[in-house]
């Protein structure tokens, strides 16, 4: 799958929004994926004198393996950025879900996840998680679900604010998500789904809250194509260093399918 954005505005997010819920058709056996590219090209300056060209693209890619019983599932994103000749990595990840006896109403999932973020100053964070999802509606057009599970987390941060003071931590913490999957007469499909996570930082003496949500509409113009708008919304209510709390990304595109 080819995903091309016409217009984006983007900041960059801390948890991960798994939306491969279309593929999780209990008819599906075997391998399915997709591809996804974004290019933005600009020269924005803040006064006649100054000059700023501005490069960058993301790759993301999508797959998944099902058996009869179970679904293994790849994510991977990586941001590349280049302004005024010089070149970072901005961003990227690697996110391994395994659901395990996926056709039944309550069954467990399996996650491990790999990322780091430089502008916000993201040097490392892993995690695992163990947790269990039901589904509440499945009715082939609608469906919804709620999943909950331990984590422990392990983030390396840079504070900039402190002579680039190097900050680590390894907290244990509760996630939970709620989903809701919809599809208008087989063209139309909105999806939403939120991310709750919080667990209790000993060391500063507080308990930190992240939410995550994100809001998907696409439009079928065909078999292999689809419309995308998508918008995404993060807020972190303690962020381990002085960076903003609130961030969001608005995202429309063209997507091609195989």
């Amino acid at each position: 799958m080819l995903l091309i954005c016409f217009t984006t505005y983007s900041t960059v997010g801390q948890v991960l929004r798994i939306n491969h819920k279309e593929l999780g058709q209990d008819t599906l056996v075997g391998w399915h994926g997709d591809f996804e590219v974004d290019f933005l090209l600009n020269n924005l300056s803040s006064t006649q004198e100054e000059q700023s060209n501005y490069l960058g693209f993301k790759i993301l890619s999508n797959a998944s393996y099902f058996t009869k019983q179970h679904q293994y599932y790849l994510k991977n994103e990586l941001r590349y950025f280049k302004a005024n000749g010089s070149e970072f990595l901005n961003r990227g990840y690697g996110y391994l879900r395994a659901n395990w006896n996926r056709k039944r109403t309550l069954h467990s999932e399996s996650v491990l996840q790999v990322q780091f973020d430089n502008i916000r100053h993201l040097n490392l964070r892993w995690l695992a998680m163990q947790g269990l999802k039901v589904v509440f509606v499945d009715n082939g057009s609608h469906e919804m679900d709620f999943g909950a599970g331990l984590m422990f987390e392990h983030e390396e941060w840079t504070d900039f604010s402190r002579e680039d003071l190097i900050i680590t931590k390894n907290l244990a913490k509760i996630s939970s998500y709620l989903g809701w999957y919809t599809d208008f007469n087989n063209r139309i499909f909105l999806s939403f789904l939120t991310y709750y996570q919080v667990g209790y930082d000993p060391q500063d003496d507080i308990f930190r809250h992240r939410i995550d949500g994100s809001l998907e509409l696409s439009d079928k113009i065909s078999k292999k194509v689809e419309w995308i708008l998508r918008f995404q919304l993060h807020y972190d209510s303690a962020p381990i260093v002085p960076v903003a709390p609130l961030i969001y990304e608005l995202m429309n595109g063209i997507k091609i399918r195989f």
